[in-house]
């Protein structure tokens, strides 16, 4: 992820936003699992591991075929002879499966679902200890993990639902403690993942030999030949991008056949139609992969399919298995005939997610297929997805909508790549928030809409701001003036992340796209530099919160987010402040210095050969049905369901005025929100009206500037030569890529 993404991700998560509801512990069902951070660089075999199971790993890269069409599929649930129950977990036993799952009053449930047949029956089984998982087997025999009452794990073994017999596993002292991770019961033995160690046992419990490590999503597959296929992830943290998986082959008799290993990790494993196949789940699709040549072929769009679990089995018939909100389900080709919309993505958001899913299942003629870029980027090379992206929008016409939420919209919209959509959506065909169009135009035309906002700004004490309504950046630095920065802003806001709102708000002021010029050095860019050096390099861990800090007086203002439980963040804004905050912006020369931050951002391909499909799409993000769901967290974009949604939140807020819990000077203080709601929605609907800015921005340029500002900021050139070099950069980049 790159610098501008993380700052980016920072500013809609931080400062302001508030949670607002206490979250208790439940009880666990699953033992705590001990955290594993090492990773091999190569496989190494155990010493009592046989000398002929000693196979060089074969090394190899992914080949996605991004050429290949991706199906959009249907489900229909399976009929349980019992209602109220939700499933859990299901396995294949045969040419069965197995399902656990829990009914109302929280008790266990087990049904054996026939695929001949179609139909589930309810197994009434004899359980030693409190039941843990389903076991898969070679054999079909049905297999329960428990754990007795010393903690251990028991593997029972029925025959035609009677109990047969039990066995303890004796976990190796290394990993006692953990969970298993999976299990699988092959020619009477076992293979135990547990501990970041896979194991085999004997059909005795004892442990045979250990099969290799991993760190994440072990999978245990058991191919129609008699063979077991092992698959071990390692992801040892998010920065690190050389996570690998391991596919591990063995005989019958489990000596290594063979032993490969792609640099990728996948959230999914399970069978597929063939030995040297397996389906793997990445972000929003899923794929059939060849571990052995590296192959990928799509299969499936998962995000417009709404295929959520990674829970999936293939059936006898090319069918899938999954569990959709604790409901059992079989997928197959969709029979719909409806045609098709791209919509062009990288890291596709849940929300949006969500709208595609309502849209796709209203059956409105179209059907959005989902195509994730980022699934293309490669450890070793993250530039992939991007590349691919570009060259199919120029290639052809194949693209008719982009979610630009995480591409450069600015450069898109500049180069013409983007279909103004101002007759779409307006104030008097979509009831759009005046405000919220006018911060996302670009050169005077509408290139992209969100479906809802947050509100990114900065709030201040009426003795900080001394009563103006707006400042500019020079009269908000003769305001904090002998003032400690930490003071000022906050010991919680970094100095990058400060510098970034200095860019966002003030962009014109030191950049000017349309004439490729730009004026960091003489338009005070190094006083905000040597200003943004007194801020931490990252929040004070364990130091006061600002809401804490504001209200002990320790702190004159903070910046951040206001989003989707509006108007409790503002009364806790009014109850840290006493009552008497300025919402006055942050400082811009340009602005008001408030900004829309948009959920997504959607905007439409100018090459895009369906009109009436994107506009469909359009219409339906815009409706009042869609603006009004559940699914829209933030503010929605359209004046009548705003309205309706404040006042339902201003009534929720009568019934039941919060308290938020702070921290400052060492201590747990209650802050209490302003007692008018009244008051509240007239200060939310104030600062909405006030936007005429939005943080959409061009990444790559603010990456260039963070990174010339950091060169000043751990000390290695003078503020004066950061901004000149910034200048001087810029000139080449906006020649280049807006020239």
């Amino acid at each position: 992820m790159s610098k501008a993404k993380r700052i980016i991700c920072l500013l809609l998560s931080a400062v302001m936003i508030v949670s607002l509801c206490a979250c208790g512990g439940t009880k666990a069902e699953k033992k705590e699992a001990a955290e594993i951070t090492t990773q091999p660089t190569e496989v190494e075999q155990k010493e009592n591991v046989n000398a002929e199971d000693k196979i060089k790993t074969e090394t190899l890269k992914e080949n996605l075929n991004t050429e290949a069409s991706v199906d959009i599929m249907q489900s229909r649930a399976i009929s349980l002879p019992m209602g109220g129950v939700k499933l859990r977990q299901a396995v294949k036993a045969g040419e069965q499966l197995l399902m656990f799952g829990r009914d109302s009053e929280g008790e266990n449930k087990f049904f054996l679902y026939d695929l001949a047949s179609d139909s589930a029956e309810e197994l009434e089984l004899e359980i030693h200890g409190e039941f843990y998982s389903l076991c898969q087997s070679s054999d079909g025999k049905i297999m329960l993990l428990t754990v007795d009452e010393n903690g251990d794990y028991i593997l029972s073994s029925y025959d035609n639902a009677a109990f047969q017999s039990s066995v303890k596993l004796n976990i190796p002292e290394k990993c006692a403690g953990n969970n298993i991770d999976e299990i699988a019961a092959v020619n009477g033995k076992m293979i135990v993942c547990t501990g970041g160690t896979v194991f085999l046992m004997d059909e005795s419990g004892e442990m045979v030999k250990e099969l290799g490590d991993y760190t994440y999503n072990p999978a245990c597959i058991l191919n129609d030949d008699g063979s077991i296929l092992i698959c071990r992830g390692f992801y040892n943290s998010i920065d690190n991008d050389d996570h690998s998986t391991f596919f591990s082959l063995y005989d019958g008799n489990f000596n290594l056949i063979s032993e490969t290993k792609i640099q990728r990790i996948y959230d999914c494993i399970s069978a597929s139609d063939t030995g040297e196949n397996v389906l793997v789940f990445l972000k929003n699709t899923l794929y059939k992969l060849n571990y052995k040549n590296g192959d990928m072929l799509p299969l499936i769009d998962c995000a417009s399919s709404c295929m959520h679990s990674n829970n999936i089995l293939l059936l006898n018939d090319g069918k899938l298995f999954s569990i959709e909100n604790g409901m059992g389900a079989v997928w197959e080709e969709c029979t719909e005939q409806s045609e098709t919309i791209t919509l062009a993505t990288y890291e596709l958001n849940r929300g949006l997610q969500q709208i595609i899913e309502d849209y796709n299942s209203r059956n409105l003629g179209y059907k959005i297929v989902v195509r994730d870029y980022a699934e293309y980027d490669l450890a070793e090379d993250s530039d992939v997805g991007m590349t691919q992206l570009n060259a199919d929008y120029i290639s052809d016409n194949s693209i008719d909508i982009l979610d630009l939420t995480n591409l450069p919209a600015l450069k898109f919209a500049k180069s013409g790549a983007l279909k103004d959509i101002s007759g779409w959506v307006t104030e008097e065909n979509k009831q759009i928030l005046p405000s919220v169009l006018e911060s996302l135009k670009y050169d005077g035309n509408l290139y992209y809409m969100t479906p809802s906002f947050s509100i990114l700004s900065m709030v201040s004490s009426q003795e900080l701001s001394g009563g103006l309504s707006k400042w500019t950046l020079q009269e908000f630095m003769e305001k904090v003036s002998g003032l400690p920065a930490v003071n000022a802003i906050g010991a919680n806001t970094a100095g990058e992340l400060f510098l970034t709102y200095v860019i966002l708000f003030n962009s014109s002021q030191f950049v000017d796209i349309n004439n490729l010029s730009s004026n960091f050095y003489n338009g005070g860019f190094s006083e905000m530099l040597e200003y943004a050096a007194q801020l931490p390099d990252e929040g004070i861990p364990g130091g006061p919160d600002d809401f804490g800090a504001v209200a002990c007086g320790e702190q004159k203002a903070f910046m951040g987010l206001i989003g989707s439980n509006s108007v409790k963040t503002v009364s806790f804004i009014d109850g840290a402040f006493n009552n008497e905050p300025n919402y006055i912006g942050f400082p811009s020369e340009n602005s008001s210095g408030f900004a829309l931050a948009p959920s997504s951002l959607l905007g439409v391909s100018a090459k895009t050969a369906n009109i009436q499909g994107c506009k469909s799409f359009f219409d339906f993000v815009l409706g009042e049905e869609c603006q009004g769901n559940s699914y829209i967290n933030d503010l929605p974009v359209r004046q009548d369901v705003l309205t309706a949604k404040l006042d339902k939140q201003g009534e929720n807020y009568i019934e039941l005025p919060p308290s938020l819990g702070a921290f400052a000077n060492g201590e747990k203080i209650s802050i209490k929100g302003t007692e008018d709601v009244n008051v509240i929605k007239e200060q939310l609907y104030g600062i909405i009206e006030s936007l005429n800015i939005s943080t959409v921005t061009d990444e790559d340029m603010l990456n260039l500037i963070l990174e010339e500002s950091e060169k000043y900021l751990n000390g290695s050139i003078s503020s004066e030569l950061a901004a000149q070099e910034i200048d001087s950069k810029l000139k080449i980049y906006l020649a280049e890529q807006y020239g």
